[in-house]
């Protein structure tokens, strides 16, 4: 179950408010708390119930109303709504600063690790596979830097979704999530299925080293990267795409049975059939 509720966590906390937008890929959350990451966790999480391997990512659009440069926004999986659980949580502060911090043990601090950046509106990944979890930051939702992968030891059910922490059990947070999606059981889950998967990244981002569609990037993989002018998913010349992922013309040293011209380029023919081709327009 995927739909996502959200609730105060921890003894004091006010009770906050979801609003969801886009299909779901927007969340507007306001809540408080006095931190995350000690011995228990005070914040609103709007979360849903996923018992495999997944991964969520989102971007942290805005942090508005109450703002103090403690306070926190980001992603978080949790074993479970109690306050003490274990957790692990990928988040922005009310500065220039972005952490990962999570607990392995229920009831015991938390560990931390802190990444400077120069936007507040970061994108952050989080990631289950088995009892591995992992997190990762982005300025651009593409190229992507890990803070660290901890193994939790929990590899049941988990509550997974985003959460505010206002630094205060009196005054409200609210922070605005875009782009919010959720990979499981295919393509996107991080596992490399190997009947079907070349590679397995845990996301359907293009240019990133694993395609979209779980190629490793490459000319002849299906998807249109950079540098490319075509990729029709195979290497094979004469077909409209040639084999280094460049469309044809008359001198590409390649014999087109139906060479790909383009009609609006008034110096070309169009469906221009060769008889030879010698790399050279002499």
């Amino acid at each position: 179950e995927r739909a996502p509720q959200s609730r105060a966590i921890g003894s004091g906390v006010a009770s906050g408010s979801l609003n969801l937008s886009n299909n779901g890929s927007v969340a507007v959350v306001r809540g408080m708390g006095s931190n995350i990451g000690t011995t228990d966790d005070y914040c609103e999480f709007a979360h849903f119930n996923w018992s495999g391997n997944g991964t969520l990512i989102a971007r942290v659009e805005s942090l508005a109303e109450y703002v103090d440069v403690w306070s926190k926004s980001g992603l978080m999986i949790r074993e479970s709504l109690v306050s003490s659980g274990r957790m692990l949580a990928a988040f922005t502060y009310g500065k220039l600063l972005t952490a990962q911090q999570w607990r392995l043990v229920g009831g015991q601090m938390g560990q931390i690790t802190y990444m400077a950046t120069d936007t507040m509106q970061s994108w952050f990944r989080i990631q289950r596979l088995g009892s591995q979890y992992s997190a990762w930051r982005s300025s651009d939702g593409i190229s992507w830097l890990q803070f660290a992968k901890v193994d939790g030891g929990w590899t049941g059910p988990s509550q997974w979704g985003v959460f505010v922490s206002s630094k205060s059990l009196s005054q409200y947070l609210t922070t605005t999530f875009s782009g919010a999606t959720f990979y499981y059981g295919g393509c996107g889950d991080g596992i490399v299925n190997s009947a079907s998967e070349e590679c397995d990244d845990g996301d359907l981002v293009d240019n990133d080293g694993c395609d979209s569609n779980c190629t490793v990037t490459a000319c002849g993989n299906n998807v249109f990267n950079i540098g490319e002018g075509c990729d029709d998913g195979n290497l094979v010349d004469g077909d409209g795409c040639q084999s280094n992922c460049q469309k044809p013309f008359c001198g590409d040293g390649v014999l087109d049975a139906l060479a790909t011209i383009d009609s609006s380029d008034p110096d070309t023919i169009p469906d221009l059939f060769e008889v030879c081709d010698d790399g050279d327009l002499i």
